[in-house]
């Protein structure tokens, strides 16, 4: 039997040796007892038969050095350095025992926290500090978002050199399903509203969880605090609460689910940092996957790690079986409602093929006769099923690769092309007409006057217009009765 350990040793003592006195008055000890009493009190069994006779240990006063308030003020100006604090100690004049002594005053006059701020600063404070735990009662309760720069190198598109990308991740809080992510090469808002986007819709084939939560939870990073990401939580009817600086147990399970990314997945991949290393400090592997690769073996984790992953903190469960066990109800938005999330945009120019976005074409029928035209593509990185196109600020159309339709959609969008060909034609003709001026016969210098356009024929009218019989000075004798006298020849004495 070791001897006590914990609380107070002579607070312990004085208990054991008050309940043998007390057992001594109602009936003799036996040496077996006091033997155990002895070896628990970490005494002699001698000692521990005389404190039971004279009614509890003798209290005698505390032994040691105790540091002074100088000495503990120039342990934190000197960074928790013993050393140093007895050599100045020593130049001021001052008595002091051995630097091993003063270290042990140390240790005995200051809490591990007190000394942990001497030695570190507030980083020490942190690492000491106790806070509670906090657990979502319902799925889609709690989002926990996030940025990470993965710890392994891969090759870009077009670059020459490796480089390190980064992750933006959303995990409910409740099952820790990942119900959305994004990779880029340098986090940005529209890393945000494109994992945020993929967070709050339903996509049968990625699985079917996601929704909008009631609390977005993020730490305090630029990209997170964008008026943009404001408005779309604004819009999703959801509260967004960021962190305070330097406390990452407040988003905790992303913060773990960071670090299973690093142990479960990272460390397995040609590229990762924390591989051997040669004399000159470069990775023996230097065989980088290029980011496309890295993407496709990203996605597989994710799929196992949400359905055939067991977590502990889940009792065993995948986070998908988590999920599927509260019935709570989530509000999800289909895909043509959160089509104003995608901010990852650029610019293209509409060939005569469709639009050339990221290695393939993509083709609507809304953009039939808009070729030459700049339209603006809002796209989700990585996913190549379909992209949003904008004109002029306004949405346009859904465009899809061309390579996918059918023959059934390649005959409506020629059909809609004979039409609006056709309609166009229509229109040009038309305009040509309306372009068209009549003006009256010229027989000399003047003033030249336009004739109106010919009126359409009329049963009660004569086929000349009113223009011409105005010309001719014949207005006034149109449906007037004629003279039975009157023949062609008056009709010509009439004439100017």
């Amino acid at each position: 039997m070791g001897g006590l350990k914990g609380g107070s040793q002579a607070e312990l003592r004085c208990g054991i040796v008050e309940r043998l006195a007390a057992a001594q008055k109602s009936a003799p000890l036996s040496r077996r007892l006091v033997g155990e009493a002895a070896v628990a009190c970490g005494v002699a069994e001698s000692t521990m038969w005389r404190w039971v006779a004279c009614g509890g240990p003798p209290s005698r006063p505390r032994s040691g050095v105790v540091p002074s308030e100088r000495a503990v003020e120039l342990l934190l100006a000197w960074r928790g350095n013993v050393a140093a604090v007895h050599r100045q100690l020593a130049e001021e004049g001052e008595e002091v025992p051995s630097v091993r002594t003063l270290a042990r005053a140390f240790e005995r006059g200051l809490s591990p926290a007190q000394r942990g701020l001497a030695r570190r600063g507030d980083v020490a404070v942190r690492d000491r500090a106790v806070y509670l735990r906090y657990e979502a009662r319902v799925r889609a309760e709690c989002y926990e978002g996030d940025h990470k720069q993965l710890s392994i190198e891969v090759l870009a598109p077009r670059a020459t050199r490796p480089q390190r990308p980064w992750v933006t991740l959303f995990v409910d809080q409740f099952s820790r399903l990942i119900v959305g992510w994004a990779i880029s090469l340098r986090p940005t808002q529209a890393e945000v509203l494109a994992a945020l986007r993929m967070a709050v819709t339903v996509d049968p084939e990625r699985g079917p969880f996601g929704g909008v939560p009631v609390l977005l939870r993020w730490d305090r990073g630029l990209e997170f605090a964008a008026d943009s990401i404001a408005q779309a939580t604004l819009a999703l009817g959801c509260v967004s609460r960021r962190t305070d600086a330097y406390c990452p147990w407040q988003k905790g399970k992303i913060e773990r689910l960071n670090r299973t990314l690093e142990q479960e997945l990272l460390q397995g991949l040609p590229g990762w940092t924390g591989g051997p290393r040669d004399v000159r400090g470069r990775l023996v592997d230097q065989t980088p996957w290029t980011l496309e690769r890295f993407v496709a073996v990203f996605v597989e984790w994710v799929i196992a790690y949400n359905t055939t992953r067991p977590h502990t903190a889940l009792a065993g469960r995948t986070p998908l079986e988590a999920w599927r066990s509260d019935a709570t109800p989530v509000r999800a938005l289909e895909h043509q409602e959160a089509r104003w999330m995608l901010l990852a945009r650029c610019t293209h120019v509409v060939q005569k093929d469709g639009i050339h976005h990221n290695s393939g074409i993509y083709f609507a029928d809304e953009l039939s006769g808009m070729r030459g035209e700049e339209v603006e593509v809002a796209h989700m990185p990585h996913d190549r099923r379909w992209i949003e196109v904008f004109h002029e600020g306004r949405w346009l159309a859904t465009a899809r690769p061309s390579v996918e339709l059918d023959a059934a959609a390649r005959a409506r969008v020629l059909e809609r092309r004979r039409e609006d060909e056709k309609e166009l034609k229509a229109w040009a003709r038309r305009a040509r007409r309306r372009a068209r001026v009549r003006v009256a016969p010229i027989t000399g210098p003047g003033k030249i006057e336009p004739l109106d356009s010919p009126a359409p024929p009329a049963d009660t009218e004569p086929s000349t217009g009113r223009a011409t019989l105005r010309l001719l000075g014949w207005e006034a004798q149109l449906n007037q009765p004629l003279d039975e006298h009157d023949d062609g020849d008056q009709v010509r004495e009439r004439k100017p």
